[in-house]
C-alpha cells in the first residue's frame, strides 16, 4: 500500500468500526453456512460460533448481530450463493427485522 495506516483516525473510528463488524459478520456467516450442514445452521449456533474470536477478527455478541440484522439478509439476499440465503440464521434475522419493522409502523400510525 502506499500509504499504509497504523491506526484509524479518531473521526473514522466510528465508520470504520461499523464497516468492519458489518464485513466480519457477513463474511463468517457465509464461511459457516458452507461449511455446515443445513441443520446445524441456526440462529442460535451462529451467535455462539460467532461470538468467537477468529484469525484477526473478534467475536460479536447477539446484540451486535441483531442490531446487522437488515445488512446481514440485504447481502445474503444479493449473493449469487444460496448457502447463506437458505439458513435458518437469516430467516431468523428477517423475521426479527420483519416484526422491527411492522412494530415501528404501527408505533408511527400510533403516534400520528
Amino acid at each position: 500500500s502506499l500509504f499504509p495506516c497504523a491506526k484509524v483516525g479518531a473521526g473514522y473510528e466510528r465508520v470504520h468500526g461499523l464497516a468492519r463488524r458489518r464485513f466480519e459478520i457477513c463474511a463468517r456467516a457465509f464461511i459457516l453456512a458452507v461449511e455446515m450442514e443445513p441443520k446445524q445452521c441456526t440462529f442460535k449456533a451462529f451467535v455462539a460460533l460467532l461470538a468467537q474470536p477468529y484469525g484477526e477478527m473478534r467475536g460479536y455478541s447477539e446484540k451486535e448481530i441483531i442490531a446487522e440484522r437488515r445488512f446481514i439478509v440485504e447481502q445474503a439476499n444479493s449473493m449469487q450463493d444460496p448457502n447463506l440465503k437458505a439458513t435458518k440464521f437469516v430467516r431468523f434475522l428477517r423475521d426479527r427485522d420483519a416484526k422491527s419493522s411492522a412494530a415501528a409502523a404501527a408505533a408511527a400510525a400510533a403516534a400520528a
